[in-house]
């Protein structure tokens, strides 16, 4: 009997462990009106769960868990909260393989006492423990992570992803773990090999984006250093000078940028752009002093104009 109500309480801290660590891996806030909702639903599914397991046995309950919770969780997390559905999966997945903390440490509990009343409490006490630790040092990071574009998530994403259809494949729909197979057992380091690597790619197709990114931010630089040259030139006593008209360049070079940062362009296919407009910089008081009228077409258009003489 005492084993029966552990393995109750198991199921129920293992699924709001993993209702409430998707939610707050994609940075929903726990208020008190988020933590309601999500309960409502965690009774929702925990019925369902309940009605399955009572008219199909364990083993059918267990192989129509991902119908009953996963994949309904991804979906009110994208219908209510209005989070990409990558996001969600991704979310959903992460939180399944952080019950795995729990599965293990139980197992070993079990395969040194062989007591099934022991492996449960060790399974409730170290969901709650982990629970705890996530909740203080890791919920407030992962709300950056899980804002990331569609292909960052699928690399965070990929190796959450094949060890929930790993475990549900071997261990859910069959006993191909248990079996001694030694391409079951190895195939977790061949997942982490292929994730490993795909991030390298990633990684370094990222790096060079952020290089394009730095070129651009150094031509800029450059830019207004010339800018600066030019303006002071007037100000210290240059009647006029005509010369490119750096808030125009800058929001064309804006532009560019931004093609670049959303992907829609490489910085490398871009073709160079120009300034068809000059722009035009005059110094009234050296004017006056050498009694000379600057025509009201050009101070009028002037990108900025000088009443005094400034020393360097």
């Amino acid at each position: 009997m005492s084993e029966q109500i552990l393995s109750a309480v198991h199921g129920v801290t293992t699924m709001l462990f993993g209702i409430y660590c998707s939610a707050f891996f994609l940075g929903i806030k726990p208020i008190r009106k988020n933590i309601l909702t999500m309960f409502l639903l965690f009774s929702g599914q925990g019925l369902l769960y309940v009605i399955d397991l009572a008219l199909f046995g364990e083993t059918l309950a267990n192989m129509s868990y991902p119908l009953i919770v996963h994949f309904p969780l991804v979906l009110f997390l994208s219908v209510h909260y209005k989070y990409p559905l990558i996001s969600s999966a991704v979310s959903v997945f992460s939180a399944y393989l952080c019950c795995q903390i729990s599965n293990w440490t139980g197992l070993f509990a079990l395969t040194i006492t062989g007591l099934q009343w022991c492996y449960y409490s060790v399974r409730i006490l170290t969901t709650t423990l982990t629970f705890v630790l996530l909740y203080r040092y890791v919920f407030r990071s992962t709300k950056t992570i899980f804002t990331k574009n569609a292909r960052e998530l699928s690399i965070i994403g990929f190796l959450p992803f094949v060890y929930y259809v790993f475990d549900y494949a071997s261990t859910k729909f069959s006993t191909l773990l248990y079996s001694g197979n030694k391409a079951v057992v190895e195939f977790m380091g061949f997942a982490f090999c292929i994730a490993y690597l795909v991030f390298l790619i990633i990684y370094f197709q990222e790096y060079e984006n952020k290089q394009e990114i730095t070129q651009y931010s150094n031509l800029r630089e450059m830019q207004l250093q010339s800018m600066q040259n030019e303006i002071e030139q007037v100000k210290i006593g240059c009647l006029a000078a005509e010369g490119i008209d750096y808030i125009a360049l800058g929001k064309q070079t804006g532009k560019m940028a931004a093609k670049v940062l959303k992907g829609e362009a490489k910085a490398s296919e871009q073709n160079f752009e120009t300034i068809t407009e000059p722009g035009f910089y005059v110094n009234n008081k050296v004017a006056e002093n050498i009694g000379i009228t600057v025509p009201d077409d050009l101070a009028n258009n002037a990108v900025e104009s000088f009443d005094e003489i400034t020393a360097e």
